[in-house]
C-alpha cells in the first residue's frame, strides 16, 4: 500500500503530487496506491501495473485517491486480481463524500475491478468490486475518457454474471462526462448519479452491459455509428438499485443491453457519425435499448430507428434516419436543420409539427409517407426517392419544396407553403384536395400532374423542362409562364394569358380540351397525337403551327382564330362558335365536319379541305374566303352573310343554302350544291368562267 510520501525505491514513485507506476506488480510490491492528498495525479505507463492490496476486501482498491482534484491516467494494467486475495476489490476508488473537486480518469489500457460474489454468484447491488467508483459533489466534476478496456474479472469464488455487475459508478451530485472512444470497451453496468446540470455520455466503442444516466436531470447520451450496446451475455432483465446509498444520490443500474436516460428528466439522445456530418457510417437505435429519452438530435450518419425512440421533440442537423413508427420522433416538433428521413415501411404518418430552418429537411426512400402536421420556418422541404409524400398540413414555410423523385400529394391549397416548388428530378404532383396553388414552379425536370378535379396554378412556371398533364380534371394556368414544353394526355387546359403554356410546344397525347378564361393568343406549336377539343366561350387565338395525325374539334360559343400554317391530318370538327382562318392551311390537311351550327370567316385565304355539312355553316365577315374542296352533306346548309366574297371551286353536293349578304363566286358546276338557295338579303352570285348551276333560288 502506498502512502504519500513514499520511498523512491518502490515501483510506484512519487514526485510531489505526481505518482508514476512504471513496473509490473509483484509479490514484493503490488503497486497499490492509497492517497488522501489533494491534486494527486497517478500515471500507470504501458509497462506499468497496479494490483490490489495483498488481502483485497470490499472497500479496497488498486488505486484509491480520496483527496480533491485527482487524476488517474492508465496506459497499462490495473487489476486487483493480481494480488493474493481479491474479494470485491475495486480497480480505482476516487473522491469522497464531501468536496472532491474535479475527478479525471483517462484509460487507454486495461482497468479491472474484482466483482463481489457470495458462494460463486455475483452480488449485483453493491459498488464493491467495480472497476471505477468515483464520487464528487455538485461543486465538482467527474470526467472519464476510455479508449482501452474497462471491465470486471472474477475475484475470489466469483464465477459468472460479470457483465451484470456495476463496472463504473460515478455519483455524488457532480456532473459526469464519459467518452467511450472508438475501440474502447466497457464490460458491465455503468451507473451515473443525479446531477442538477446533467450528465453526458459519448459511446463510439462497445458496451457489453448497460448505462444508467441518472434520474431527474437533463442528460445527454451520444451514440456514434459503429458503436454497439448489448447485454454481453445472460441478463436478469431488471434495473438494479445500489444498497446502502442515500436516496438523494439516485444511483442505479439499468438492465443489460439498455441505456436509461433517467426517469423524470429532460434527456437527449444524440445520433451521429465520427465527423458529425454527412451520411457515412451506419447505426441502429431501438426503443428497446434507449429508454427515458425526451429529445432526439441527429448530427450525421445513416441511422435505423426502431419504435418510438423519444417522447418529446427531434432535431435533425444532418444524416439520414430510417424509421418504422408514427411516433419515432416523439410528440413534439420535428426540426429540420439539414437532415433527412426515410420511412422503413409504407403508410406511415407523422403528426409532428415541422420547423424547417436553414438546412431544411429531406424525405427519401421508396415507401409512402404522410406529413400531417403544420410545416413552418425559413427552410426548404426536399423530396427524393420513388415513394409518395403526402402533405396534409396548413403549411407556411417560405423555403419552398424541392422535388427530385417519386410523387408529391397535396392535402390542401397551402400544402406547398409559401415558397417555390423546384423540380430537379422527374416527379409527379398529385393535387388531391387542393384546388388552387399560387406557388411558383421551376421545372428543372419533367413534372407529371395528375389532377382528377379542377386545379388552378397561378404562380409562374419556369425552367427548361415539361409539364405533363393527366387525369380527368381541368388545369387552369394563369401565370406568365416560360417553361420548356407542355404535354397532356387527359382532362383539359384553361389558359389565362398569352404565355400560359410556356415557351415550348403543346403535345396532345390523349383526348383533351383547351379553352381560355379571357381573350388569349398562344404562340405555341401544337402537336396533335390525339383529339384536341377547343370548347371555351372566350376568344382563343392559335398562332403556332398545328401538326401530327390528331384532330381538332371546335365546340362552345367562343371565337377560335387559327393563324398557323397547319398540317395536322386528323381532320376538323366544327360544332359551335366561330372559327376565323388566317392561313391557307389553317384547318390542316384533313376533312372538315360541321356537326353543329358554326360560323367560318377568312382573311383572303383559300382552304383546300373537303367539308361535310351536317349542320349549318355560316360564312361571315368582310374578308374574302375561298373553299377549293368539296362541300357535301344533304343535311347541312351553307349560309353566306357579311360583305366579303366566298368563292366555291368544288363540285359540291350539300343540300342547300341561304344568301343573306355579300358575294358568292361559283367556280365549278354545282358549286352551290343541289338544294334550294334562299335569298334573304341583297347578295350577288357570280362566276369567273361559264358554269351551270341547277339550284332553285327562292
Amino acid at each position: 500500500m502506498l502512502l504519500l510520501p513514499m520511498p523512491a525505491a518502490m515501483a510506484c514513485t512519487a514526485t510531489g503530487t505526481n505518482i508514476l507506476c512504471n513496473d509490473a506488480a509483484s509479490a514484493l510490491n503490488w503497486n497499490t496506491v492509497n492517497s488522501s492528498v489533494n491534486d494527486v495525479s497517478v500515471l500507470v505507463t504501458p509497462t506499468g501495473q497496479s494490483a490490489g492490496p495483498l488481502l483485497g476486501l470490499p472497500g479496497s482498491a488498486s488505486i484509491k485517491l480520496t483527496g480533491r482534484n485527482t487524476t488517474l491516467t492508465n496506459q497499462g494494467l490495473i487489476d486487483p486480481t493480481l494480488s493474493l486475495v481479491a474479494l470485491g476489490t475495486s480497480g480505482a476508488i476516487m473522491g469522497n463524500t464531501g468536496n472532491a473537486g474535479a475527478i479525471r480518469v483517462n484509460n487507454s489500457g486495461t482497468l479491472y475491478g474484482a466483482g463481489l460474489s457470495v458462494l460463486g454468484l455475483q452480488v449485483l447491488t453493491t459498488l464493491d468490486g467495480a472497476a471505477l467508483s468515483l464520487r464528487s459533489n455538485s461543486t465538482g466534476s467527474i470526467n472519464i475518457d476510455n479508449s482501452g478496456t474497462i471491465g470486471l474479472k472474477p475475484g475470489l469464488l466469483s464465477l459468472s454474471l460479470l457483465n451484470l455487475s456495476p463496472v463504473i459508478a460515478a455519483y455524488g451530485g457532480a456532473p459526469v462526462t464519459v467518452n467511450n472512444a472508438a475501440g474502447g470497451v466497457i464490460n458491465g453496468r455503468v451507473g451515473l448519479g443525479r446531477s442538477a446540470t446533467g450528465n453526458s455520455f459519448v459511446n463510439a466503442g462497445t458496451i457489453n452491459g448497460s448505462v444508467s444516466m441518472g434520474q431527474n436531470s437533463t442528460n445527454t447520451f451520444t451514440a456514434v455509428t459503429g458503436s454497439t450496446i448489448s447485454a454481453g451475455g445472460p441478463d436478469v432483465g431488471v434495473d438494479l438499485a445500489v444498497a446502502g446509498l442515500d436516496v438523494s444520490i439516485a444511483l442505479g443500474f439499468a438492465q443489460g443491453g439498455t441505456v436509461d436516460g433517467g426517469a423524470n428528466g429532460n434527456n437527449t439522445l444524440v445520433l451521429q457519425n465520427p465527423g458529425a456530418t454527412g451520411t457515412t457510417g451506419t447505426g441502429t437505435a431501438s426503443s428497446a435499448v434507449y429508454r427515458n429519452f425526451n429529445n432526439l438530435r441527429v448530427n450525421g450518419g445513416t441511422w435505423t430507428i426502431n419504435g418510438p425512440l423519444v417522447s418529446g421533440q427531434a432535431t435533425l442537423n444532418g444524416g439520414l434516419v430510417n424509421f418504422d413508427s408514427n411516433s419515432a420522433f416523439g410528440a413534439g416538433p420535428l426540426i429540420g436543420n439539414g437532415g433527412a428521413i426515410a420511412p422503413a415501411t409504407s403508410g406511415l404518418s407523422l403528426a409532428n409539427a415541422i420547423q424547417l430552418n436553414a438546412g431544411g429537411l429531406g424525405v427519401q426512400g421508396s415507401n409512402n409517407l404522410t406529413l400531417a402536421g403544420a410545416i413552418s420556418g425559413p427552410g426548404a422541404l426536399d423530396k427524393s426517392g420513388t415513394g409518395t409524400l403526402t402533405l396534409n398540413g396548413t403549411n407556411t414555410h417560405i423555403g419552398g419544396v424541392r422535388l427530385g423523385g417519386g410523387a408529391l400529394a397535396l392535402g390542401g391549397n397551402s400544402a406547398l407553403g409559401l415558397g417555390d416548388l423546384v423540380v430537379y428530378g422527374a416527379s409527379s404532383l398529385q393535387p388531391g384536395s387542393a384546388t388552387s396553388l399560387s406557388n411558383k414552379i421551376v421545372l428543372g425536370a419533367d413534372l407529371a400532374l395528375a389532377n382528377t378535379s379542377a386545379l388552378t396554378l397561378s404562380g409562374a412556371l419556369s425552367g427548361g423542362s415539361t409539364l405533363v398533364k393527366s387525369g380527368a380534371g381541368i388545369l387552369t394556368l394563369t401565370g406568365a409562364n416560360s417553361h420548356g414544353a407542355t404535354r397532356i394526355s387527359a382532362g383539359g387546359w384553361v389558359v389565362g394569358n398569352d404565355a400560359a403554356l410556356g415557351a415550348g410546344p403543346l403535345t396532345v397525347n390523349g383526348a383533351a380540351t383547351l379553352a381560355s378564361s379571357a381573350s388569349v393568343a398562344l404562340q405555341n406549336a401544337i402537336v396533335l397525337n390525339n383529339a384536341l377539343t377547343l370548347n371555351g366561350a372566350e376568344t382563343l387565338t392559335l398562332n403556332g403551327p398545328i401538326s401530327a395525325a390528331g384532330s381538332l374539334v371546335k365546340t362552345g360559343s367562343g371565337v377560335l382564330n387559327l393563324n398557323g400554317a397547319n398540317t395536322y391530318a386528323g381532320g376538323t370538327t366544327l360544332a359551335g362558335g366561330t372559327v376565323n382562318v388566317g392561313a391557307s392551311g389553317a384547318l390542316g390537311t384533313g376533312a372538315v365536319t360541321v356537326s353543329g351550327a358554326t360560323t367560318l370567316a377568312g382573311s383572303g385565304v383559300a382552304l383546300g379541305n373537303n367539308f361535310t355539312l351536317g349542320n349549318a355553316l355560316t360564312v361571315a365577315g368582310a374578308n374574302n374566303l375561298t373553299l377549293n374542296g368539296t362541300l357535301s352533306g344533304a343535311g347541312g346548309t351553307l349560309v353566306k352573310t357579311g360583305t366579303g366574297t366566298l368563292t366555291l371551286n368544288g363540285a359540291n353536293s350539300f343540300g342547300g343554302g341561304t344568301l343573306a349578304a355579300g358575294t358568292i363566286v361559283a367556280g365549278a358546276n354545282n358549286a352551290m350544291g343541289t338544294g334550294v338557295i334562299n335569298v334573304t338579303g341583297a347578295a350577288t352570285v357570280d362566276s369567273a368562267a361559264p358554269v351551270s348551276l341547277g339550284n332553285q333560288f327562292v
